[in-house]
């Protein structure tokens, strides 16, 4: 089995596949860690760059992968577009999943 350490970006009407995608790669032979922030985690700062500086880029820079769950409307999250932009800054490899 090949063990990876992920971080999911997903638009927040995504976070159910989540669960999906894991268990489809499970399947083929991969387990996960995964360091992806959703509402089972869920914290409750307001700051928005102490959200992306102490909370999300901490758990990017545990993941070497840095997952993308693409739909319609993700290219307008602000977060998910910060989110690849900083994985791509911290050298993490991005791969893109089209829900």
């Amino acid at each position: 089995m090949i063990e990876k350490n992920l971080f999911v970006a997903h638009c927040g009407e995504h976070e159910d596949l989540i669960a999906d995608f894991k268990s489809m790669m499970t399947k083929e032979g991969f387990s996960f860690k995964d360091s992806s922030l959703t509402s089972a985690n869920k914290n409750d700062a307001h700051d928005e760059n102490y959200i992306k500086y102490s909370i999300i880029k901490p758990k990017m820079e545990w993941a070497g992968t840095v997952v993308v769950l693409i739909g319609k409307e993700t290219s307008k999250s602000d977060w998910v577009n910060w989110e690849i932009e900083e994985a791509i800054k911290l050298g993490k490899q991005v791969i893109g999943v089209h829900v």
